[in-house]
């Protein structure tokens, strides 16, 4: 039998107000915020990474374990514990340098030619480990990925949703 996705994420395009991101676990709870205008690119983005380098402890993760979006969206101090930057899954905050890099890239309209080495020498100046699971290969994938997921967010219509699983 297959396994079952960990979660069911769907971003919803309203009629009225902000797009919500609302994620179900396998067990049936459920977690949704209203995201801030611009951030699915943000969430995309991660999707991409995280699925395309089979990462379980970064942010879709966090939120399979149980954790709430507006967890993330809390200042520091006012996190659970084991969300304040200090106590975050390394591989949480490599792949929120990753994805801000990505969408640098996507603001630009260019590809960077040095986008990995820039990528770990991010890393090393924010003292975390190099991440080396990102090939190139796995880069054009994952850059793939998102321009697919964007196009497929930018042709939901008003009322309408789009859903990934993970």
């Amino acid at each position: 039998m297959p396994e079952l996705p960990s979660l069911t994420i769907r971003f919803s395009r309203p009629k009225s107000g902000r797009t919500v991101l609302s994620v179900t676990r396998s067990d049936g709870s459920m977690t949704w915020a209203k995201l801030h205008p611009g951030t699915e690119l943000h969430d995309l983005a991660h999707y991409a990474i995280e699925t395309e380098l089979e990462l379980k402890d970064a942010f879709y993760g966090i939120l399979a374990a149980g954790y709430a979006i507006e967890d993330f969206e809390a200042r520091p101090e006012e996190r659970p514990d084991p969300l304040r930057p200090a106590n975050l899954p390394r591989t949480s905050l490599q792949v929120e340098h990753l994805v801000n890099l990505l969408l640098t890239e996507l603001q630009s309209g260019a590809l960077l030619p040095d986008f990995i080495p820039r990528f770990q020498e991010i890393l090393r100046q924010s003292n975390l480990p190099e991440m080396l699971l990102l090939t190139e290969e796995k880069l054009c994938r994952i850059r793939e990925q998102l321009n697919i997921l964007r196009g497929r967010w930018n042709a939901v219509a008003v009322g309408g949703a789009m859903e990934l699983e993970f």
